[in-house]
Formats: C-alpha cells, sequence, structure tokens
C-alpha cells in the first residue's frame, strides 16, 4: 500500500515508530521497471491512485533511510509467482487479460455505463496483473529494521 501514500518518508516514519524496539517489518512493494514505457505509466498510476515516485526503487529506499531504516535484507520478486498461479490453474493473470482485452474493445459502451474513473481504474487493475507478468512491474520484499 506504499505506493499510495503521498508522503513516503513520513509513512516510513511512522512504521519506524511503532515498531517494537529490536523489531522488524517486513514490506512488499511493487516497481516499474524499465520496460513499464510512460504513456503506460500515465494510464496505470492515476487511476489506481498510485504516487508515481513512489514506484521507483532508488527513490523508495532513500526514504527508507530518510526514516531512519536499515535494510535488512531485500529480494526481487518477479513474474514467478504469478507463472505459477497459471499453471497451477488459478490462472489469475489470464483473466485480467482476457477483461482488459473486452474492456478495450468495449470503451465507447462501458464509460457511459461505468464512468470514466471506473472504467479506468478496472482496466488499470487488470493491466496491473498483466504488467507484472511482462516484466512491466516487478515487486520487492524488503525486511526493514
Amino acid at each position: 500500500m506504499l505506493i499510495h501514500v503521498e508522503d513516503l518518508t513520513a509513512g516510513l516514519n511512522e512504521c519506524r515508530r511503532v515498531l517494537a524496539p529490536n523489531g522488524h517489518a517486513l514490506v512488499f512493494q511493487m516497481f516499474a521497471t524499465r520496460w513499464l514505457e510512460p504513456s503506460e505509466a500515465r494510464r496505470l498510476w492515476p487511476p489506481l491512485a498510485a504516487v508515481p515516485r513512489n514506484a521507483d526503487p532508488e527513490y523508495f529506499e532513500a526514504c527508507v533511510h530518510c526514516a531512519g531504516l536499515s535494510v535488512l535484507s531485500q529480494e526481487e520478486i518477479r513474474s514467478e509467482w504469478l507463472e505459477l498461479a497459471e499453471e497451477g490453474g488459478e490462472r489469475t493473470t489470464s483473466r485480467q487479460l482476457l477483461r482488459a482485452a473486452r474492456h478495450i474493445r468495449a470503451r465507447d459502451r462501458l464509460l457511459p455505463q461505468l464512468g470514466r474513473q471506473a472504467y479506468e481504474a478496472t482496466l488499470a487493475d487488470c493491466l496491473w496483473g498483466v504488467y507484472q507478468m511482462i516484466g512491466k512491474l516487478s515487486g520487492r520484499i524488503y525486511v526493514f529494521a
């Protein structure tokens, strides 16, 4: 949810404040990769109420340090877990791709029915999983102290 926090350093400061002494925080954060085109980012971030700079790993980690937290470990999570879900039968990303295709194809019908904000948010939500699968978004798991 940190991708939605306008003042990321303040949000991370609050995380540090509520940590038990010698405690650790486990954080998952999604980042844009070099594969995410600017036009795709403009289609994705506003409808999802995401703060674009929070999707930059360098900015994110600078805020972590400004908040007085230390990164004990980090692990990048690419598309592996989505691939596993596809192969295991959940097929969430396949369904998101189908839904995105149908939304794009039926735009003229769906816009008046849903309204621009709901249409764009639904499409962005579908693209979120597809973009993860093809490497335009990539998650990281951090352990902070």
